[in-house]
Formats: C-alpha cells, sequence, structure tokens
C-alpha cells in the first residue's frame, strides 16, 4: 500500500492512504456538524439582536463606543473627524445571506448628519456559489456547496457609493487609504494605511478585514464592548502589551 509523505501528512511521519481518507472524512463531519451549529446559533439569537435593537438605539453613541472599544477597529479610528461622523451611527444590522450565512451584508444605519445625505450604508460581502456545486441543502440546512465554502474563492466583497454632503465632508478624499508599500516606513501603521474608516463603504475588498471584526465580533458582542469588557477589548490588548513588556525586561 503506498503511503503518504511526511510534507503531504504535515507531521514528519508516513501515513497510509487509508487513514488520509479516514482523517478526511473526520474533518467534514466536523465541518458539518460547526456548520448546523452556527446556523442553529444564528436562527436562536436573531430576535434577540431585534430586541436589542430597540433598547441601544435609545442610548446615545452605542455603536461608535462599542467600535472605539474593539482594540483592533481602535486602530482604524484615531481620526477625529471619523469618530465624529460616527457619532451620529445609531443602528449596525447584519444580514445573513440565505444560502450561505458565512456571506452577509453590513448595514450601518444614520442620523441625520454634517458628512453625508445617506440614511442607511451597506457593505455587501456578496456569495459567488461554486460552479459545479449544488446549493440544495439537506435536511439539516447544510448543502455541498456549504461543505466547499471558502472565503476567498466564494465571497465577494462589494464598494457603494456615499453620497457627500460637499467636498469638504468628503473623509475618503481628504484620508485616503495607501497601497501597501514594503519600503513605506507607515506599512505597518494599520491607521495611516486604512485612511478613513469610511474606505471601507467606498472601494471593493476589505484588505483590513474591518467588515468581518464587525461582523463576527463586534456585532455579537456588542453590549460586551460598550460596557468596556468586550473579548478583544482595549483593556485585553493594553493588558497582553503589558505581559509582552514585561517579557522583554526578564529577558
Amino acid at each position: 500500500m503506498s503511503k503518504r509523505t511526511a510534507d503531504e501528512a504535515g507531521h514528519g511521519v508516513d501515513i497510509s492512504e487509508i487513514d488520509m481518507e479516514n482523517l478526511n472524512k473526520l474533518i467534514k463531519e466536523q465541518d458539518r456538524a460547526e456548520i448546523i451549529i452556527d446556523r442553529l446559533a444564528e436562527k436562536k439569537l436573531a430576535p434577540i439582536y431585534e430586541k436589542r435593537r430597540a433598547v441601544v438605539a435609545k442610548i446615545p453613541k452605542f455603536w461608535a463606543m462599542a467600535f472605539g472599544q474593539h482594540a483592533e477597529l481602535f486602530a482604524y479610528l484615531q481620526n477625529k473627524e471619523d469618530q465624529d461622523a460616527l457619532g451620529y451611527l445609531r443602528d449596525v444590522h447584519v444580514v445573513r445571506d440565505h444560502h450561505e450565512s458565512r456571506a452577509f451584508t453590513l448595514e450601518f444605519h444614520f442620523n441625520e448628519n454634517p458628512y453625508f445625505t445617506d440614511s442607511v450604508l451597506k457593505k455587501e460581502y456578496r456569495y459567488i456559489p461554486p460552479s459545479g456545486v449544488s446549493t440544495d441543502a439537506d435536511a439539516d440546512g447544510v448543502s455541498p456547496a456549504a461543505l466547499a465554502f471558502s472565503w476567498d474563492e466564494h465571497i465577494a466583497p462589494q464598494s457603494t457609493s456615499i453620497n457627500w454632503k460637499d467636498e469638504s465632508k468628503n473623509l475618503s478624499s481628504k484620508y485616503p487609504a495607501k497601497e501597501d508599500d514594503d519600503d513605506d516606513e507607515d506599512a505597518m501603521d494599520l491607521e495611516a494605511n486604512a485612511g478613513s474608516f469610511f474606505n471601507l463603504f467606498q472601494q471593493e475588498g476589505d484588505s483590513h478585514e474591518i467588515g468581518i471584526v464587525i461582523a463576527d465580533d463586534v456585532y455579537p458582542n456588542a453590549i460586551d464592548y460598550f460596557l468596556g469588557r468586550g473579548p478583544n477589548g482595549l483593556d485585553a490588548w493594553e493588558d497582553d502589551e503589558d505581559e509582552a513588556e514585561d517579557d522583554g525586561d526578564e529577558e
């Protein structure tokens, strides 16, 4: 019986084709179970998120404060004008794709503000089904296409226009995103590279994965972030920084 080599197995040992086949079957079973669990969770959480919308709508700057308490998003919100514009944000909603819930559209609902006329800004992460693979779901709601899902291959982030009230208020124009440049000293400076937060909407793609962070972390944990106790909050980030400095001092 032929063997798979160390490079193929990834562990420096020989492994039989039968063992590899059994491992791959287990991976597919696990993937399937995780899809079922995620979709059940989404179904159970949906009415709770709707109740939350009504409650937090009465709290001034709820979403702006929740964003600002997230360690990663905080890096993209150093611009004072971005902070001011987000102060008019009254609601954030994530709409999941009916066929593939890992695809979604972000909806940002704004009060009247001095920056743009739009009441809603959307960022769609459009699902592109794999060709030749069925999207018909079984009794558990899992399709062959769902099991074949790859974010890089099957998600296409879309751009949307913003109707700025005048050029002096056009934050995307005033603070454009920079192209990655290894020779640029700011290449590792996230907020310098990303420019205005609102570039997220007007550009195709999402090279900094801001939308993913919002949909998968900030949105489900919004109350915790608002209260300053989110799982990836500023306090946790500062604690990690302090530990890193202490480890450096010990060396």
